[in-house]
């Protein structure tokens, strides 16, 4: 997070993160109510994810890999056909070549 935590929106991240009423949000055109923040990192370890939360304030903190892991995992049917549908766009053309 040291890389991002000089730049103003990841510092209005950690304001909101902090004090919910420190960032007015829009939704829409229309303010909101935080109701807490959250993280998204591409992988993080438990480690990472409780000392984000610790250190920082996040409510709730995902990752990339977790997420596509449960996919993987609960095998949900419109992944499944997403993922085979992608699969033979890039095997069609080395299909080809054979």
């Amino acid at each position: 997070m040291r890389r991002h935590a000089p730049g103003a929106a990841f510092q209005k991240l950690l304001r909101l993160a902090e004090d919910p009423e420190s960032v007015p949000v829009h939704v829409g055109g229309k303010r909101t109510a935080v109701d807490g923040t959250a993280l998204v990192w591409g992988a993080a370890t438990i480690e990472g994810e409780e000392a984000a939360k610790t250190q920082y304030g996040f409510d709730l903190v995902l990752s990339v890999e977790d997420a596509i892991n449960d996919l993987r995992r609960w095998r949900p049917a419109d992944w499944v056909e997403y993922v085979q549908n992608r699969r033979s766009w890039v095997s069609q053309p080395f299909d080809s070549l054979a």
